[in-house]
């Protein structure tokens, strides 16, 4: 009973990850939780991270950690059938270089316990990933940054666990300074969840790709800017997909902040989905990130973001 409870458990989140991307290698990684973007900002941006920033950096490359300000960062997501996924990152400075923390925890609701004859009985499944990641990263020269994390996964089904270890990697360089930036990461390489001595292997990606903004107004008022992302993905199951992304922002000589997102994963057009799209108001370094996306026949996603800055 319990191993099919376990397989029905990973393959409805395998599902729900991939959007129903119909792909025949859907589903043979454990930790599938992995996949899923964590935090709005990215999100809105139809995925696209090579180049993230701060805190939120130590979830898609280590590289980030070295741009942008310390801080916390902490996340919400509404994910689908009812199941949420909830992160908490930290970014500070030491050593010349730049370190991160952070933890990513999926929650499935309790799923009602049957005995053999399909009558209900008392108590339920619980089901529940988690990942816990230290990274640091450090300038090479000064353009180029470099960054390394080290991640423990636990994965639980009922009363049966599995856990795992992982490193990223990642690259970064500003090809033209505030205007062209360039990111590299591998991600999730290491080993396998391993149930009942059957090993799964780790959702293991490269992510290539970039932003290029330019201010287009720039007055009395405030700076008026337009970003574009783009991300070329190959990772274990969903295989090869792209992520593009428009960020419209202004800010403010006051110091507040007001950015306008949209952006497109590929890959998930057959289930009606891949579109995204955000806000994002900020105060004096502080900032809250708002993302919905749809993921077509399986429903709609909502993602919260809360960024606080530490320090000047």
């Amino acid at each position: 009973m319990k191993d099919k409870m376990k397989t029905a458990l990973l393959t409805a989140v395998a599902l729900l990850c991939g959007a129903a991307a119909a792909r025949a290698s859907e589903g043979v990684s454990g930790a599938q939780f992995l996949r899923i973007t964590p935090t709005a900002g990215a999100a809105a941006l139809g995925e696209a991270s090579a180049v993230a920033d701060g805190a939120e950096a130590v979830f898609y490359n280590p590289a980030g950690l070295q741009y942008g300000a310390a801080g916390f960062s902490v996340s919400h997501v509404r994910w689908l059938l009812d199941t949420g996924y909830s992160s908490l990152a930290y970014a500070g400075r030491a050593g010349g270089g730049a370190y991160g923390v952070g933890l990513n925890y999926f929650s499935v609701p309790t799923i009602d316990k049957y005995d053999r004859l399909g009558t209900r009985v008392d108590g339920g499944y619980d089901a529940s990933d988690m990942a816990v990641t230290a990274a640091y990263a450090k300038k090479i020269t000064e353009k180029l940054g470099a960054g390394l994390s080290a991640k423990y996964i636990r994965s639980s089904i009922d009363s049966e666990s599995a856990s795992a270890a992982a490193l990223d990697a990642g690259l970064r360089y500003a090809a033209v300074p505030g205007s062209l930036e360039l990111g590299l990461a591998a991600t999730n390489i290491g080993t396998g969840l391993k149930y009942d001595g059957e090993t799964e292997p780790l959702p293991a990606g490269v992510k290539l790709g970039g932003s290029y903004g330019f201010i287009y107004n720039d007055d009395t008022d405030g700076e008026k800017k337009v970003s574009l992302f783009a991300d070329l993905n190959e990772m274990r199951d969903p295989g090869f997909y792209a992520s593009l992304g428009l960020d419209m922002a202004v800010s403010y000589r006051n110091g507040g902040s007001f950015s306008v997102r949209a952006g497109y994963r590929t890959g998930a057009e057959a289930a009606g989905g891949g579109a995204s799209f955000g806000l994002g108001m900020g105060v004096k370094g502080y900032a809250i990130d708002y993302a919905y996306s749809a993921m077509g026949d399986l429903g709609k996603v909502h993602r919260v973001s809360l960024s606080v800055p530490l320090g000047s």
